[in-house]
């Protein structure tokens, strides 16, 4: 490196000239001397020199270039040389008399900065007094800006002697200055989707330039409104003291933004404050989505800000691009909603253009129709038409395609948000499937319709399934209503047959009193009527309970040959009253069958409706055979079965599909006898009992050829067990500790019911007091004392107030032990529904008439335990 100081010498002579002037007064009133002067220059001397050679030093580190040229001789040396360049500038350094050719060559120059170069050392030639150029250089490696700046220095002929120039790296200067240059390019060249470009000094709080598709230049001009100005401030204070010609087009852009926090966010990064806070954080680019209403019409916008630094007067300029994302907005949610529903078509429907733009079509409509593509734009109509034909059969196509007009969905949209239709499609391969359409408008000028169409084949099947089991379950009902009624109708006439005979033969009685053989004979037919009457009542009872789960079981030891013997005093004498021939196959041995422990009573019913059903069934000179089955089977068990068979008229299959449902009879049966009665409940009664005591009822039956009847219930064997566990199978129905106390209020307005009550309490040993009405009944209660009542027994069905009302009051009485106090309903409606509606009203228990002792007592005993 040449550190060569040729004005040293210039700067020592000045030195000596000071030192060497003429003495005057100044100098001789100093008393200064030739020897002070001497030491006075050596010491001026001595700080020039390291105060130059510190100046050096410090640019020695720095990235300035000083060189001197000197034209004579075509020689440049360099004065101060950055480190990272002392290899070059030794080359440099080391040409002579072809130096400009070869400085191109070694700073690599191109042939524009080399005529430049060239240019401005002819413009030094020519007088010139100082001149600048910016060139790039190789000077390490790779390509860099310099800026040169030269200083020319002339003999006294007016002669270039040589040039004394700088250069400074600005590579960091041309780069600002490129990006400030390039936002300036773009702000003139504006595409399709650009509405507005502009741009701000911040600065000095100034607008440079402005480009713009839509008004928002005359909306800046007009002003902006009070709400959004208060808002504003509300948001940055110092807004107060930003220039009104950039808070115009910020505020009027702003005022444009639909969504509030959107709006404010706005406000927050556009201020000039706010871009200021925001270039010294670091954030040179920032980009804005937002909704915004432009030409009356709600757009989705992009906002790009740009922060730059000019290079020149070093003010932050900002660049702003609105551009119009509505399309990619709406391609975005159309997108969103297929991955969402799994939709076959997605795609906008333009109404006015009748245009419809397919955004996702699914590969299978795809494949059938060609046409339909994503990203193609179709005729709607001729798009709907394809559509039926490729998909639907010529018996619904017309109906598709009124229903999917664009005059049929306007219409349907007029009145509701959405517009949709479900219908059903053949494909290539033949397999149906049901799909759903929507349609929707997406924008507020109902210039677009969004079109989804989805598969809900699944969704259709388990709604077709619903329904049909919704239609079977309707039918059903229907029939049982249309089978009570019938039955009501039958057991109306069934009762008022045998009701009428009585009548008549009382009559009669009255008539043959002094005629004992007639008067007998008229008494026992009275007898049979009422035989046959209570029949009616106790089979509607049985199955009321058996729907209700009231049926009780009372299990009890059962000796075989006692039920043997049961059966065959039943069977035997209803045979021979019909001329039957009857058979009681494999009769009962203690060491095969044991002893059943089952409820004596109920089993009898169940076999004496099996025998009479097939005595009744069965022509005169038939047979009638029964088979008993039962079987001991392991220790304590027993398989009580037996088989029941007829010789008589049969049944259909059809009919035994349904031939244990309540009311049924087989009326068309060709070979029954239409002077037959019957209430239709005796097999259902017999199917409920065995259900409930967990057997099994099989029949084999052939229209005219007889019926086979095979039953089995599985029991204990009463021969292995012992007292304890009779007791604890039995059944708490048939014992009850008779003796109660306390003290009852009776709510009852039947006369009979009232005394038969009356002495159920007696045995009971309860006290009691009697209201004939709810209403006597309600005040009876709020003039006792405090827990007088341990219990109220109320009637439902009382004149005056009935017991729903009378329940409901005295729990709303606000009595202390109002609501505590038990509360049995007695009624004899036996259906649910009462059932509910009475424990809704507040009662505690539920029993109905005619009122068994037995579970009158267990009530009591019940709630008086959980009360105390």
């Amino acid at each position: 490196m040449h550190l060569i100081m040729h004005d040293k010498e210039g700067m020592e002579a000045g030195i000596d000239e000071y030192l060497t002037k003429p003495l005057n007064a100044a100098t001789l009133s100093t008393g200064e001397s030739i020897m002070e002067q001497k030491f006075i220059k050596g010491k001026l001397n001595e700080i020039l020199a390291d105060d130059i050679s510190l100046l050096l030093k410090a640019l020695k580190y720095s990235d300035i270039l000083v060189l001197e040229y000197f034209a004579t001789e075509k020689v440049m040396e360099a004065v101060v040389v950055p480190e990272v360049m002392n290899d070059y500038i030794e080359k440099v350094t080391s040409l002579r008399d072809d130096f400009f050719e070869n400085i191109v060559k070694l700073a690599g120059l191109n042939e524009t900065d080399a005529k430049i170069l060239e240019q401005t050392l002819e413009h030094m030639k020519k007088g010139e007094k100082e001149a600048t150029c910016t060139l790039r250089m190789n000077t390490t490696g790779q390509y860099s800006w310099y800026r040169l700046r030269m200083l020319p220095v002339f003999n006294s002929d007016g002669e270039l002697v040589r040039i004394l120039g700088t250069a400074v790296n600005v590579d960091e200067y041309k780069n600002v200055q490129s990006l400030v240059s390039n936002e300036h390019i773009e702000l003139t060249s504006m595409d399709e989707h650009v509405l507005r470009m502009s741009c701000f000094n911040v600065t000095r709080d100034t607008v440079i330039s402005s480009y713009t598709k839509y008004d928002v230049s005359e909306t800046a001009s007009k002003g902006y409104s009070d709400w959004i100005y208060k808002e504003a401030i509300e948001i940055e204070p110092l807004l107060i003291s930003q220039k009104p010609e950039t808070l115009a087009y910020m505020l009027s852009t702003a005022e444009l933004i639909v969504d509030r926090d959107k709006r404010r966010e706005f406000i927050k990064l556009t201020n000039h404050f706010g871009m200021l806070k925001m270039f010294h954080a670091g954030v040179k680019e920032k980009t804005f989505e937002h909704a915004r209403y432009i030409n009356g019409e709600i757009r989705w916008i992009s906002t790009r800000m740009v922060l730059i630094k000019e290079p020149d007067s070093g003010d932050l300029l900002v660049f702003f691009y609105t551009r119009d994302i509505n399309d990619r907005k709406i391609d975005e949610e159309v997108v969103r909603l297929v991955l969402e529903e799994g939709a076959d078509i997605v795609a906008l429907v333009e109404p006015k253009v009748n245009r419809i733009s397919f955004k996702f079509v699914h590969k299978y409509v795809h494949d059938t129709i060609p046409e339909f593509e994503n990203g193609k734009a179709l005729d709607y109509t001729e798009s709907l038409i394809d559509g039926c034909g490729a998909f639907f059969t010529e018996h619904n196509r017309e109906f598709y395609r009124k229903a999917m007009s664009l005059d049929t969905i306007i219409k349907e949209l007029e009145e509701k948000n959405i517009y949709s239709n479900t219908y059903v499609i053949v494909l290539k391969n033949g397999d149906v499937r049901c799909k759903q359409v929507r349609f929707k408008y997406i924008d507020k000028e109902k210039r677009y319709l969004l079109f989804i169409q989805n598969d809900v084949t699944v969704t259709y099947r388990k709604e077709q399934t619903h329904m049909m089991e919704l239609t079977e379950s309707v039918k059903k009902a229907e029939d049982a209503i249309l089978a009570k009624t019938q039955f009501i109708s039958r057991i109306s006439h069934d009762i008022r047959t045998p009701i009428g005979a009585i009548k008549n033969l009382t009559e009669f009685a009255k008539d043959d009193v002094d005629d004992k053989e007639k008067l007998l004979k008229d008494i026992e037919q009275i007898e049979t009527s009422n035989k046959y009457l209570l029949s009616l009542i106790n089979d509607t009872l049985d199955i009321s309970k058996a729907d209700s789960g009231k049926i009780r079981f009372n299990p009890e030891a059962y000796p075989h040959s006692e039920y043997t013997e049961m059966v065959k005093n039943t069977l035997e004498p209803l045979c021979n009253e019909k001329h039957l021939k009857c058979i009681i196959d494999n009769p009962s041995r203690p060491e095969i069958t044991g002893t059943i422990f089952i409820d004596k009573v109920r089993l009898n019913q169940i076999i004496l409706n099996l025998v009479s059903n097939a005595v009744k069934y069965t022509p005169e000179g038939g047979t009638i055979t029964y088979r008993s089955l039962t079987r001991k089977i392991g220790r304590d068990r027993i398989r009580f079965g037996c088989e029941i068979t007829d010789t008589g008229i049969g049944m259909s299959q059809e009919f035994q599909k349904h031939m244990f449902d309540e009311f049924d009879q087989e009326y068309n049966n060709p070979y029954r006898d239409k002077t037959t009665t019957g209430t239709g409940l005796g097999l259902a009664i017999v199917k409920r009992m065995i259900d409930l005591m967990g057997g099994t009822i099989e029949v084999e039956s052939e229209i005219g050829k007889g019926t086979k009847i095979t039953l089995y219930i599985e029991v204990f064997n009463a021969d292995t067990m012992d007292n304890g566990k009779k007791a604890e199978l039995h059944n708490e129905e048939g014992k009850f500790e008779e003796k109660i106390g306390g003290k009852i209020l009776l709510v009852e307005d039947n006369d009979i019911n009232i005394r038969i009550v009356k002495r159920m309490l007696k045995r009971f040993e309860i006290e009691h007091d009697v209201a004939t009405d709810g209403l006597q009944g309600l005040e009876l209660f709020k003039k006792s004392n405090v827990n007088e009542y341990d219990l109220i027994l109320m009637d439902i069905q009382m004149p005056v107030m009935d017991g729903y009302e009378a329940t409901k009051q005295i729990r709303a009485s606000g009595r202390s032990d109002a609501a505590t106090v038990p509360i049995i309903a007695m009624t004899a409606d036996a259906f649910e529904e009462a059932r509910k509606k009475a424990f809704e009203c507040g009662v505690s228990g539920y029993i109905t008439k005619p009122i068994n002792m037995m579970e009158l007592n267990k009530t009591i005993r019940k709630l008086k335990a959980q009360s105390a």
